[in-house]
């Protein structure tokens, strides 16, 4: 008879740990899933989310990256379909004045104006420049 009870504790013991555990793991994943919202210009808010929920509840509103999603149903999603830009990484670009033509520049060295790298000549007043669409870096 001893062992019979000695196996129900166990069993019991173990199933107070496996509920224990299960638990734990369902706070962790609730915890870890914390809904984010974003309100819009017009106080319109949106249940921020990394991709497009398979299930959503009808009436409620959704952002994923830059597009907005209104929930039609609970399997039906009407989304924007804007190409998103990928958030700027802060790069260190160089970056020097703007330099114009005749202005003095340091004879036979390199320095940029603004993003473009040049190329000063032994009059230290004529460069070759690279020729790109200069954005002023973020601060």
């Amino acid at each position: 008879k001893k062992k019979n009870n000695i196996v129900i504790t166990i069993n019991c013991k173990m199933k107070k740990m496996m509920i224990s555990f299960a638990l734990m793991a369902f706070v962790g994943i609730v915890a870890a899933a914390e809904t984010q919202y974003m309100m819009d210009g017009d106080g319109v808010e949106y249940i921020v989310v990394d991709k497009v929920p398979e299930h959503c509840e009808p009436g409620k509103k959704y952002k994923v990256d830059c597009n907005l999603c209104s929930c039609l149903s609970e399997k039906d999603l009407a989304c924007t379909r804007r190409k998103c830009v990928p958030h700027p990484v802060k790069q260190d670009i160089p970056w020097g004045p703007f330099w114009k033509y005749g202005d003095p520049c340091p004879a036979n060295k390199e320095f940029y104006s603004e993003c473009n790298k040049c190329q000063c000549g032994s009059d230290g007043k004529t460069a070759v420049c690279t020729l790109k669409a200069c954005v002023r870096p973020a601060v």
